[in-house]
């Protein structure tokens, strides 16, 4: 799989307390593939005005297929949301082989 890279921009009106920004990948048929979240603890901070979140992963090994990114923004708590985004980012990924029932190919090391 290639690098992923995805950037948001989130215009806030005020400073958010103990802010929590979850990404997800999800399939067409609604499987979620990827999750991973930032929060304060982690410094993560949204301040009044422009605020910008990459995420990078070195590498997505997902099968040719089209998929869905889902983005949560919350304050203090992940049920107090703030803004959420579903199946508004389609991509798709073409040229990969299919692999076989799974949409991953995390390339394991064997042994025996």
């Amino acid at each position: 799989g290639d690098p992923f890279v995805s950037e948001f921009v989130l215009l806030s009106k005020r400073d958010i307390e103990n802010p929590f920004f979850s990404f997800h990948i999800f399939s067409m048929s609604g499987q979620l593939l990827v999750f991973n979240s930032l929060t304060a603890s982690e410094g993560f901070r949204i301040e009044t005005g422009s605020n910008t979140v990459k995420i990078c992963y070195p590498t997505l090994p997902l099968s040719e297929g089209t998929y869905f990114v889902n983005i949560v923004f919350s304050e203090n708590d992940i049920m107090n949301q703030i803004l959420i985004s579903v199946n508004r980012i389609k991509f798709k990924v073409k040229g990969q082989p299919l692999f076989g029932a799974g949409l991953l190919n995390l390339s394991p090391k064997w042994s025996f």
